[in-house]
């Protein structure tokens, strides 16, 4: 096949025969066949000038060099002919593209969108637009009513900036002409439903019309005899809605008012008079553990409220550094928060963090990581990234011997410090897990991986610029003395 390059209305003739317009190419003075030039001229000579027709040129044909061309630059040059064949225009004025310089030429082929052909006969002055609809034998509206739709479509598919989006073949513009013609839809636009029912329409007026004017009837009495029924179900949805909401609130405001009237006489038993007197270990421990079975005894129906006090307790129990006591009342509050709650609360996750550190103070290591991964995947199963935060700072504790983090400690830091810069900062928390992932890091340097900790330190100062613990830190793994 041969691209020629130069399409245009002087280099097209159309002859007659057998009664029948047959159109024929002329002066191939610049075409290329598809694998070998017929011509060793370019586009652009060395000199800069022009050869070809820059109304009538495609983008990529523009290019100084213009070797990349194939088929779809003539289908482009065939959609420009077929835009002037249509408005008397062509896309792009001759006379402004010749004075605006070569530069600026190509730049206005290869970027510059032109008007659609019915945007384009529209915007002219009267005089011109009658000129062009009269020699088509139509008026100004007409014209751009005939326009407007499918030989806008086919014009601009025709001469897309991007070859890709364009026919692949003159044949494949032809064909969609006579679509058009024939009232069946174009390639030039999807095929969608709207649009092919639209296309059937204006083939089947008649039929259309009697089936619309029985349709819309029907839909008539339809929509009176749906909304009545949607007026009627809405009432009755309302009513039921309203009665179920009053009998939880009656539902709700009675368990609260046992709760706290079990909690309170719970805690009028545990805490009368004289109970604390003294406060020596031995009577502390025996005040928590009464705490405690009184918990079980006259909270049976609340789990939730037990898993609050066994909490409580539990961490009295670890301030008077009672680990083993502290450790059971823990797991007691995750069973009842489990049993209230189910597998999936942020009540939970913080017991099984607390639960994971208390085991781990009580040289059960083995218990605490487990509960700490059980945590963090509770709390990551929630939409809490507070809770996650403190279950993941817990859990790295529960990886720490002697004070001294574990390396396996760093990436649940650095997580746990990331939420909350990003929710609600709290102040001690993140000193707490600076100050922990800066001894996981002395640590990871003092196995020889300083590398690895220096890079681990940089990310982090990008985040905090200016925290003293990593500045630190920094110095000390350069070899630098500390800052006055």
């Amino acid at each position: 096949g041969i691209i020629h390059r130069d399409l245009k209305p002087n280099n097209v003739l159309v002859t007659v025969v057998d009664g029948i317009p047959v159109p024929k190419v002329i002066d191939f003075g610049i075409a290329k066949a598809l694998h070998a030039p017929l011509t060793d001229r370019t586009l652009f000579t060395e000199f800069r000038q022009v050869m070809g027709t820059p109304e009538y040129m495609s983008p990529e044909q523009a290019e100084t060099s213009a070797v990349d061309v194939d088929t779809r630059t003539d289908v482009y040059s065939l959609g420009v002919m077929l835009y002037e064949l249509l408005t008397g225009r062509t896309p792009f004025d001759a006379e402004e593209l010749m004075a605006s310089g070569l530069d600026a030429m190509r730049r206005t082929i290869r970027e510059r969108e032109p008007a659609c052909p019915s945007t384009r006969v529209s915007t002219m002055l009267g005089a011109d637009v009658a000129t062009v609809a009269k020699h088509r034998r139509s008026d100004a509206p007409k014209l751009v009513h005939q326009l407007r739709g499918d030989l806008d479509l086919i014009v601009m598919k025709a001469i897309e900036k991007d070859r890709a989006r364009r026919y692949e073949t003159a044949d494949g513009l032809a064909r969609d002409i006579e679509r058009h013609i024939k009232d069946e839809p174009v390639l030039a636009r999807r095929p969608s439903t709207v649009y092919r029912i639209q296309k059937s329409v204006q083939r089947n007026r008649l039929a259309y019309a009697a089936a619309t004017v029985v349709v819309m009837a029907l839909l008539a009495g339809l929509c009176v005899s749906v909304w009545a029924l949607m007026r009627e179900r809405v009432a009755r949805r309302q009513a039921e809605a309203e009665r179920h909401k009053a009998e939880a609130a009656r539902n709700l405001a009675h368990a609260e008012a046992a709760r706290n009237e079990q909690v309170a006489k719970f805690f009028m038993t545990a805490t009368g008079p004289g109970v604390w007197r003294g406060q020596d270990a031995t009577l502390v421990r025996g005040i928590l553990n009464g705490m405690s079975q009184g918990v079980r005894r006259e909270l049976t129906n609340q789990p939730a409220a037990q898993g609050d006090l066994w909490v409580s307790i539990g961490n009295s129990y670890a301030a008077i550094d009672d680990y083993p006591a502290a450790v059971t009342n823990l797991q007691h509050a995750v069973a009842a928060y489990r049993s209230a709650f189910g597998d999936d609360h942020a009540r939970l996750a913080r017991a099984l963090a607390r639960l994971c550190r208390l085991q781990s103070l009580n040289h059960e290591f083995i218990e605490a990581k487990t509960n700490a991964e059980l945590a963090v995947a509770t709390a990551r199963r929630g939409d809490d990234p507070e809770t996650l935060a403190v279950c993941l700072l817990d859990a790295a504790k529960s990886h720490s011997k002697a004070g001294q983090p574990a390396p396996e400690a760093i990436p649940l830091l650095r997580e746990a410090m990331q939420l909350r810069r990003h929710t609600v900062p709290h102040l001690m928390f993140l000193l707490d897990s600076t100050r922990l992932l800066v001894k996981a890091l002395e640590g990871l340097a003092a196995e020889n991986r300083q590398s690895e900790a220096m890079a681990i330190l940089e990310e982090e100062l990008k985040l905090a610029p200016r925290d003293g613990d990593l500045l630190r830190l920094r110095r000390t793994l350069h070899g630098e003395p500390p800052a006055l």
